[in-house]
């Protein structure tokens, strides 16, 4: 026996929710990665602190830089000086890249409830962030000491520095992100891609940022001079390459047709 609204459209059925260890979506990103990026930034920001000085003058080129009555080469000292230079603030980024990297990498694996996602996205993104935030840092950073002058300050060489550095960082944090969420190389890049772009802003922001808000610390350094301005830069990064990403990867596609 059949009613008479028996060929009634019926009204459609919710859309199902995605399968544990199934690809997270979208909008279910947005908490786990503004975690991410406050946890990478005071991650990042307190292990940076405590390695600050981890190169040091040999006591060969330390002696050579010291004044005396008799004239000395202090070349020694000068390009020990350099080289401590180069080789701190290498770590120092590194130590924030891999933070971000593990951050990012295991929320993308959490935002999906898969433990081996979170344990591969991290694993990914604290070796490809950290690699990436030291190899920038060791070709970028002696170019910044070439041509960096004291008396004649200017923000074009930290912000393309910075921005240099910063978006291979979070390029990194990116790949990490999407290995946790188990996306394919679409994602992958669309998550590098945004999160590089991203930390470039966020490169942006700080030195402005920074010019006003600390305009007798020594803005143009590699390593910014002040530990507060050290954790604006580290949470700075953080946040900014999540926006990137985050909004890369929610972007709709554009739709059939659509020219």
């Amino acid at each position: 026996m059949s009613s008479d609204n028996a060929f009634e459209p019926r009204p459609p059925a919710p859309p199902a929710r995605a399968a544990a260890g199934g690809p997270a979506r979208p909008r279910s990103l947005t908490p786990w990665l503004a975690a991410a990026a406050l946890g990478a930034g005071l991650l990042g920001w307190s292990v940076g602190e405590s390695r600050l000085e981890q190169f040091t003058l040999t006591a060969a080129e330390a002696g050579s830089g010291v004044a005396g009555y008799t004239a000395q080469d202090n070349t020694p000292y000068r390009m020990g000086k350099r080289r401590v230079a180069i080789w701190n603030a290498a770590l120092h980024e590194a130590v924030l890249g891999a933070a971000l990297g593990l951050a990012l990498g295991g929320a993308g694996g959490l935002a999906r409830r898969s433990a081996g996602g979170a344990l591969a996205g991290g694993l990914t993104g604290s070796l490809a962030a950290g690699a990436g935030a030291a190899l920038a840092s060791l070709a970028l950073v002696p170019v910044f000491l070439t041509y960096y002058h004291p008396d004649r300050p200017n923000l074009f060489l930290p912000v393309l520095v910075h921005g240099a550095v910063w978006a291979a960082l979070a390029a990194g944090a990116g790949l990490g992100l999407a290995a946790g969420l188990g996306g394919d190389a679409r994602r992958a890049a669309a998550a590098a891609s945004g999160a590089a772009a991203g930390a470039l802003a966020g490169a942006f922001v700080f030195e402005v940022v920074y010019a006003v808000a600390f305009p007798l610390a020594r803005s143009e350094s590699p390593v910014p001079s002040e530990p507060s301005s050290r954790l604006l830069a580290a949470l700075t990064v953080a946040l900014s390459a999540v926006l990137g990403a985050s909004r890369r990867l929610t972007r709709r596609p554009p739709a059939p047709g659509a020219g």
